[in-house]
C-alpha cells in the first residue's frame, strides 16, 4: 500500500470519526429534548363531585363546582372519568363535558347542580408555561 492511500484512508477514518460524534450528540439530544415533551405518568385519583358546595355565574354551564385537587396548576391538563353509576346523574345535570384547572382545584361546570354526587376518576398531566 502507498504511503499516498494511507494517508488517505487515515483522513477518511478520523472524518468518519468527527460525522459520528456528531450523530450520537444530536441523537442524544433529540432524546433528551423528547424526554422534556413527555407527560408525566401521574396516578390516578377517585373523587365526588358533592351536591353541595356549588356556586353559579353567567356563563354558557352556570353552575360550578371546584374540587379540592392536590398539585395541580392551571397550567395543567386532567382527564376525567365519570364512573359508569354516575353517568345518568351527570347527564340529568347537563355536566360539561370538559374542566377547567386553578391552582389546586378542578373546576366541574353544569347546567344546574346534580341530584346525587358524581363519582368520578381524574389524572393530571403537567403542563408548561409556555415562552
Amino acid at each position: 500500500m502507498s504511503v499516498v492511500t494511507l494517508n488517505h484512508m487515515r483522513s477518511l477514518a478520523l472524518k468518519a470519526k468527527s460525522e459520528i460524534s456528531e450523530v450520537a450528540t444530536a441523537t442524544v439530544e433529540a432524546l433528551e429534548e423528547l424526554e422534556a415533551q413527555k407527560p408525566d405518568k401521574s396516578q390516578e385519583v377517585s373523587a365526588a363531585i358533592s351536591v353541595s358546595g356549588w356556586s353559579s355565574d353567567t356563563s354558557a354551564y352556570p353552575k360550578y363546582y371546584d374540587l379540592t385537587a392536590a398539585g395541580v396548576t392551571d397550567l395543567d391538563e386532567v382527564q376525567v372519568y365519570l364512573a359508569p353509576e354516575s353517568v345518568g346523574t351527570a347527564v340529568t345535570c347537563g355536566l360539561c363535558p370538559t374542566c377547567e384547572t386553578l391552582t389546586g382545584q378542578i373546576r366541574f361546570r353544569a347546567l344546574q347542580v346534580p341530584s346525587s354526587a358524581i363519582s368520578v376518576k381524574y389524572r393530571i398531566q403537567e403542563g408548561k408555561e409556555w415562552i
